[in-house]
């Protein structure tokens, strides 16, 4: 198994943990700010930032949980995955036990893996797209006969790198943010941006490179062709000035003259 791999591996069992013992207890506060970290960004495809997954401490209670052991299991899980580049600090607001995550330069594509595809930011082309889709959240969503949970809140924030082309939720600047609960008629998310700076070649179509490739060495050769041929011209006069200094054809010429004068 690769060490990327054992990295998504570890990072899924951490997100997952933290959601999947959440929605388990009934009732989520998500509360996230993150950053899409572009071309033009130290670390460029990742994304930094925050993410509070906490419970209802009265819900929990209810139903027989213990609020801050489901809070330690995440930290648990955290600390026994070093290097998926997630690390937690315990939060406990307002009647709600969690944990805060924060993201260190987490590759994009990990995110859909963590979340079994709740939240994804892929790169197409171009542009960075993120899609989400929170109704996960609610417990009758695939199971009508389920019990219904308390309602669950979602606030979460993402700064793009660019200007946002597209998207669903409330933008400011480059960050859209999603305010969502169990009553929202559409819990998706989604958000389109440019991923930044590109290398101008990274814009030329492979056909225009290759003719000016194939151009510019026919350009080469008839350069060194024409350089040649000047160089044999150049050699060639030389000789014939070094004949005439050195008494070569053009004095052989006035020795025939004046034997002819002397026969007369």
């Amino acid at each position: 198994m690769t060490t990327a791999t054992r990295t998504n591996l570890a990072l899924r069992a951490v997100v997952s943990a933290a959601v999947g013992l959440l929605v388990l207890a009934g009732c989520v506060r998500l509360d996230g700010d993150l950053t899409i970290n572009g071309t033009a960004a130290a670390a460029p495809d990742t994304i930094s930032g925050t993410m509070v997954v906490a419970i209802s401490d009265e819900w929990a209670i209810a139903h027989g949980e213990d609020p801050a052991a489901l809070a330690a299991a995440i930290s648990e899980e955290i600390a026994a995955n070093p290097g998926s580049g997630l690390t937690g600090e315990p939060y406990v607001v307002e009647g709600y036990t969690g944990t805060t995550l924060t993201f260190d330069e987490v590759p994009i594509e990990r995110l859909s893996l963590a979340t079994d595809g709740a939240l994804s930011i892929t790169r197409e082309g171009d542009r960075y797209v993120l899609r989400g889709d929170l109704a996960v959240l609610d417990p009758t969503e695939d199971d009508a006969e389920a019990p219904a949970g308390p309602p669950w809140s979602a606030r979460i924030s993402v700064t793009l790198p660019e200007d946002v082309t597209e998207h669903n939720g409330a933008l400011e600047g480059r960050t859209v943010t999603w305010d969502l609960d169990q009553s929202s008629p559409d819990a998706t998310m989604l958000a389109v941006s440019s991923v930044g700076p590109t290398s101008w070649l990274s814009r030329v179509p492979v056909w225009l490179l290759v003719i000016t490739g194939v151009a510019g060495i026919g350009a080469s050769a008839a350069w060194w062709w024409g350089r040649s041929r000047r160089a044999r011209d150049d050699d060639g006069g030389a000789r014939v000035g070094r004949d005439r200094s050195a008494g070569g054809p053009a004095k052989r010429v006035d020795e025939i003259f004046d034997r002819s004068d002397q026969e007369r």
